[in-house]
């Protein structure tokens, strides 16, 4: 009745230490004070779980329950951590694939941005032989972006041979480049003088900065398409070219 009347005073929720110490002054054995450390726990557990109940109440008087409550209870955590363990190992494999992912399209967008440079490096130098080893054998420019008949791989180089002619001393420098899965975009400056007669204007010693955006697309290591944009009203106003409306005939 004594360690009834100890525990009675936990039923109040919180005041497990003056009933154990009630106990003591009661003249408890020790065995009974600790075993009414783990009813302290029991009711504890029954507080987190919302169960509060007789059922609860009943397990302070029996020894029996109590340990059979903490061997569910402990049961119940471990699962629960396993659980947890494979719910977090499952989420840290699919992170990794996506860093694994992400790291391997980064790399390959650094790869493609080396290659455009390349691309322009053999271009800037007029070294077209280069310029055949960067791009694929069925290479097309289009120029102006939207033109539906692009440049072979001939006539580029063709054209590339003429800019040099005309313009000896030309240069193209890379201001911005962007890579997004298999394409760089570029934006260029073309610099240098016209020594000689072009496009029908006589030689003038000017010096011309023109600037363009160039979209290259990369398959396998190799440029295979060129989408450009290129400032040509501002090269041929450089030139000392007019723009005038046409004359309407009265």
């Amino acid at each position: 009745m004594q360690n009834s009347a100890a525990f009675k005073d936990a039923d109040v929720g919180g005041g497990i230490y003056i009933s154990l110490s009630a106990a003591a002054e009661r003249g408890l054995p020790k065995e009974q004070l600790h075993y009414g450390s783990e009813s302290f726990l029991s009711f504890l557990e029954c507080l987190v779980n919302a169960r509060l109940d007789a059922h609860c109440k009943a397990s302070f008087s029996n020894p029996i329950k109590i340990k059979e409550g903490k061997m569910k209870n402990l049961l119940l955590v471990v699962s629960l951590v396993l659980l947890l363990c494979f719910a977090f190992g499952c989420q840290n494999k699919a992170e990794k694939a996506d860093l694994e992912k992400f790291r391997a399209q980064a790399k390959l967008e650094e790869q493609n941005k080396a290659i455009a440079a390349r691309e322009w490096e053999a271009w800037s130098k007029g070294d077209f032989e280069a310029f055949k080893e960067v791009v694929a054998p069925g290479y097309a420019w289009y120029e102006p972006s939207g033109s539906t008949k692009p440049r072979s791989l001939e006539e580029a180089i063709e054209t590339g041979r003429m800019v040099h002619r005309n313009l000896p001393d030309v240069t193209f420098s890379i201001e911005e480049m962007f890579a997004a899965g298999n394409r760089v975009i570029v934006r260029y400056i073309m610099r240098g003088t016209q020594p000689v007669e072009l496009q029908a204007l006589p030689a003038t010693g000017k010096k011309i900065e023109v600037s363009g955006i160039m979209i290259h697309r990369i398959e396998n290591g190799r440029v295979v398409e060129d989408r450009e944009e290129f400032d040509m009203f501002g090269l041929n106003r450089q030139l000392g070219m007019e723009l005038k409306p046409k004359e309407v005939k009265k």
